[in-house]
């Protein structure tokens, strides 16, 4: 299952995905904490990847070759109301652009069924409001996973990996 919320970005994800398996599912929307529609901060000149419901902050400052030159309407929903055959999936894998907090809210009933979680957690403010690495790692705890690693990819952000504890 894939979900890319800008269009451009989808459009060439669709291309790809053609015809590779019935099993894959391609969602052409946010995932967020509620269902409706919001604006989201978007950037060419990089094929998208730092595209952010969230205003940019720091990532102004770090990444100056990055700019947010357009904002485009995206639909947002809730993991736990998107509707996909969750037996196939025991991973997610969630790189957001500082609004994976807000992904983990609107998953609390879908996270039980995943056995390992990847998400991109940071130390500093990149996305206005965004969630620290440690307030995603206690919003884990508190959902029976255990952090494994993180893999720190500059200083600002990295990866963290998850695994669910066995009851």
């Amino acid at each position: 299952m894939f979900i890319e919320p800008v269009k451009a970005n989808f459009a060439k994800l669709s291309r790809i995905m053609a015809n590779k398996s019935e099993n894959i599912k391609l969602f052409n929307l946010a995932v967020g904490n509620f269902n409706g529609v919001s604006s989201m901060f978007t950037e060419e000149e990089h094929q998208g990847k730092s595209c952010s419901l969230l205003k940019p902050k720091l990532h102004l400052e770090q990444y100056p070759d990055i700019i947010f030159n357009s904002q485009e309407e995206v639909e947002v929903r809730r993991l736990d109301d998107i509707e996909y055959d969750r037996t196939l999936y025991d991973h997610l894998h969630i790189d957001t652009q500082g609004y994976e907090m807000e992904v983990l809210q609107g998953a609390k009933k879908s996270l039980r069924l995943f056995a390992t979680v990847a998400i991109e957690v940071y130390r500093e403010e990149l996305y206005e409001g965004c969630a620290m690495h440690t307030e995603v790692t206690a919003f884990m705890r508190e959902n029976k996973f255990h952090l494994m690693n993180i893999f720190w990819r500059g200083n600002s952000w990295g990866d963290a990996e998850y695994l669910r504890l066995c009851e």
